[in-house]
């Protein structure tokens, strides 16, 4: 993906492969099996590409998984015969392209020093957070619906139930009661305070596809 300028839109080739990374292992798996199978043609190739880096064993940006399909299908904007999963990854990735060269960075800079209305959104890595773009939005510090991840929740079950276990070995019986401490330190992390606060109460989130 490289280092990203303030203000400026990812050049198309490395718009393609951020595109790639967003839309998952998956994609790539079947982008790449698509591409094994059919012959895909670019018509514009940047200079780029001709780069010879094979003696230091780099990967050139166009032989990486998904790299052809995505560029003939949104810069070329070429037709090809797909699955219908592939063609739900493809309109996926018309969107993102298409949010990502939406930014209006430097416009809503503006707009934040001369007093005026910057819409809210969210921040992080587009890569796993879809909805960081388009960026240069006022960042939300902290969004309620992200929490718990995955990770987190699995972790916090796994808390709760030593909790009880624990409890009965010592005891001989289950708690009555579970108390839990709302204070500053119970977020962090991602969640991981909530998660044992909904397992003591029998309540599990509905985590995303793309929750980690």
């Amino acid at each position: 993906m490289g280092v990203h300028t303030y203000g400026q839109t990812l050049n198309d080739p490395h718009l393609m492969t951020t595109v790639a990374q967003m839309l998952g292992s998956d994609f790539r798996v079947a982008a790449s099996t698509f591409e094994e199978k059919n012959k895909i043609t670019l018509n514009s190739v940047p200079d780029l590409f001709s780069q010879n880096m094979a003696d230091n064993n780099v990967v050139q940006l166009d032989d990486t998984p998904g790299f052809k399909l995505l560029w003939a299908s949104i810069v070329e904007v070429q037709s090809f015969d797909v699955s219908d999963e592939m063609a739900t990854y493809l309109e996926q990735a018309k969107d993102f392209a298409t949010r990502i060269r939406g930014q209006q960075e430097m416009e809503n800079m503006l707009l934040g020093l001369n007093g005026q209305f910057v819409a809210v959104g969210q921040g992080g890595d587009p890569v796993r957070a879809h909805d960081a773009v388009p960026t240069g939005v006022n960042l939300l510090g902290f969004n309620p619906a992200k929490v718990p991840s995955k990770a987190a929740w699995q972790v916090g079950q796994k808390l709760v139930e030593d909790l009880i276990a624990n409890h009965y070995q010592e005891k001989g019986s289950y708690p009555e009661k579970l108390a839990f401490s709302l204070k500053a330190k119970f977020w962090p992390p991602w969640g991981l305070g909530p998660s044992g606060i909904k397992m003591a109460f029998c309540v599990a989130p509905k985590l995303s596809p793309t929750a980690n």
